[in-house]
């Protein structure tokens, strides 16, 4: 399995789990899908081995994913992200 994906939640206590994953999904249309839900859904799920672990969104001060970068980005995402997202954006360290 290779682990080319970083997840970080930082929760409103100040604690964060981070977590490297798979890609998640093969086609455009199925990672265009997972994002719509993941935006939508209520809690934050992850299968880890032989567990599966919940976090509700209320309790998540951010989350931060990596290795979606480069021309696949804009084709995992494509049109889930709201209108307002602002693109192309660089962080100031």
């Amino acid at each position: 399995m290779e682990l080319n994906r970083f997840l970080l939640i930082e929760f409103l206590d100040g604690k964060k789990e981070s977590f490297y994953f798979p890609t998640q999904a093969d086609t455009a249309m199925a990672r265009k899908f997972r994002m719509e839900d993941f935006l939508k859904g209520q809690f934050i799920t992850i299968q880890v081995e032989n567990e599966l672990l919940l976090y509700p969104v209320s309790a998540i001060r951010s989350i931060r994913m990596s290795g979606l970068g480069g021309p696949a980005l804009e084709e995992f995402i494509g049109s889930s992200l709201p209108i307002s997202t602002i693109r192309g954006a660089e962080q100031n360290y």
